[in-house]
């Protein structure tokens, strides 16, 4: 039935599309209702249709609730030309609580009657973001008809992580804290339904993020409720870092923080106090982690979803019941492949370091990031000061001790939790799909870092780069297309196992090329990865 209604609403796109750019398109769902698109403004061939409703607005007594469907009107036509509203944030941009839609990019030139898709889901450490800051028609430009792609809004901070005993009572399942990526799922299951009729295979779906983002793919592969709903995913710096989920305890104290931040003594309050207020909240943060997140609620529930015009009966965990690293160790994680990796100073936009720190200052680091024992604090003095694994740049200003705490910050957050499940998964023999592991080092405009998100414009073949790095921007976004399309990067890519533990270097500065790498950050993971477990084993009991 899908696919005859996409041959239908494929004839109407075809029919309906002149030359001219922002020229109306038409694609007819399966419930009947009709997505009025256009023309993009990049290509005369790419089709994009913004601002689809896929929940209905969590707002009033929906706040705080898991997502519902949005169910539309027999024969009802959605204006898909402009992006939706910004999901509630921070920062000088118009937003609201209705904000949970979708956007399609597709390309009139399909190689094939239904191609593969990808969803990508944005970063913001769980607290902003948004699906029009990524150029989804110039991504769908470059990939020539091959694949479509999806980016989604979903509920962010207190509105999307705020979890506490008392919101259980909203939920039939009982979950609490985990609004957000519920979000996102329900996103993931607009797209089983519908995608079809936009010339998208329900199943050949890549799911990706980078940093929350990528966190957000953590929780994905270890969320059984999840399963069945992707087929591949791709994390950009964020594989089961710590600050990934949360325990049940640290989102409790935030509650209770919001609570008395905004003069609530219960849930109705929280339900009708102005949204505004929740965002001039100053919370303390507990811990190692970050505040608003997704949170291991303990739930476990039996759930019917439907993957590509099936049912799938699950009756194990379908929510987070403990940290995605945990999940990955026990050999709970989805097997599906993965291609995933960290940049080369992630740690540099997180840090609390000035560039000319001292030893005293990086010591004070190490112990306040807790965890190590005195024999720890000494081996990190060796591996990141006395003897790094490779010579820090030579940048005026900065110590050898910021350099130091710089990179094992993010060695920690990002960089050694993706050797972690990258050998784990290769050691699981219930996983068998490819891992493909990367480390991106191309130094944009000759920057002295490549910091946290760096690789996100070249994914997405953003126009800045076309012109300056158009190398390295082919190069990203055809991996990523090749991945998704096919499953494999590229020739030049090597499947992980453990043995070998190689991966590839991203590099292609001047003068310089990929290479790939055996044992990178050896050492340094080797001391951090067993301190990092027992750190999540003690939170997570």
């Amino acid at each position: 039935m899908k696919l005859c209604l996409f041959l239908l609403s494929l004839s109407q796109v075809v029919s309906s599309i002149s030359t001219k750019k922002n020229s109306p398109v038409t694609v007819v769902l399966p419930d009947t209702s009709r997505i009025v698109g256009a023309v993009d403004e990049i290509s005369d061939s790419v089709l994009a249709f913004r601002g689809i409703p896929f929940a209905v607005p969590p707002v009033g007594d929906l706040r705080f609730r898991s997502p519902q469907k949005y169910v539309p009107t027999p024969n009802q036509s959605i204006d898909a030309s402009e992006f939706g509203n910004i999901c509630m944030q921070n920062g000088d941009i118009p937003c609201s609580e209705d904000c949970l839609f979708l956007n399609v990019f597709s390309n009139v030139k399909q190689t094939k009657p239904l191609v593969p898709v990808a969803i990508w889901v944005y970063g913001g450490s769980y607290v902003n973001g948004a699906s029009d800051l990524y150029p989804g028609g110039e991504f769908i430009d470059y990939t020539n008809g091959e694949m479509i792609l999806i980016t989604l809004n979903y509920r962010l901070n207190v509105f999307g992580f705020l979890g506490g005993e008392e919101l259980r009572q909203l939920n039939d399942d009982k979950s609490t804290g985990n609004a957000g990526i519920q979000d996102q799922r329900l996103a993931f299951q607009w797209v089983q339904d519908n995608i079809a009729a936009f010339g998208g295979d329900p199943n050949q779906v890549t799911i990706f993020g980078e940093s929350a983002g990528a966190g957000s793919m953590s929780s994905h592969l270890t969320m059984q409720k999840s399963f069945g709903l992707y087929n591949q995913v791709i994390l950009e710096s964020g594989t089961a870092s710590q600050w990934t989920a949360q325990p049940m305890e640290v989102t409790q104290n935030i509650f209770e923080q919001v609570k008395a931040g905004v003069g609530c003594a219960d849930v109705q309050c929280l339900t009708t106090t102005k949204a505004e207020d929740f965002l001039t909240l100053t919370l303390t943060p507990v811990g190692n982690y970050i505040g608003f997140g997704p949170t291991a609620d303990g739930v476990e529930v039996s759930s019917q979803i439907n993957i590509a015009s099936s049912t799938t009966k699950l009756t194990h965990h379908t929510q987070l019941d403990t940290h995605p690293w945990i999940k990955f160790k026990n050999g709970e994680g989805n097997d599906v492949k993965i291609l995933h990796g960290t940049n080369t100073d992630e740690g540099r936009s997180f840090v609390p370091l000035q560039p000319n720190a001292t030893e005293a200052d990086l010591l004070q680091l190490w112990s306040a990031v807790g965890g190590f024992t005195d024999d720890d604090l000494a081996n990190l003095h060796k591996i990141y000061v006395d003897n790094p694994e490779e010579p820090y740049p030579e940048v005026e200003g900065y110590s050898v001790f910021f350099w130091g705490g710089m990179r094992s910050y993010g060695d920690i957050s990002f960089s050694c939790p993706a050797k972690f499940v990258s050998q784990t998964l290769s050691d699981d023999e219930n996983h068998k799909s490819d891992i493909f592991t990367y480390h991106f080092e191309h130094h944009k405009n000759n920057e002295d870092f490549v910091v946290h998100a760096s690789e996100i414009e070249y994914v997405f073949h953003a126009p800045m780069i076309r012109r300056a790095d158009s190398k390295v921007g082919d190069y990203m976004t055809e991996s990523w297309k090749n991945f998704i399309v096919g499953g494999n990067p590229g020739e030049e890519w090597t499947k992980y196992d453990s043995v070998n533990d190689e991966l590839l270097r991203i590099s292609l500065n001047s003068g310089e090329e990929n290479v790939i790498k055996s044992g990178l950050k050896l050492d340094a993971c080797n001391l951090l990865i067993p301190a990092i477990d027992r750190t999540l084993e003690e939170d997570f009991a």
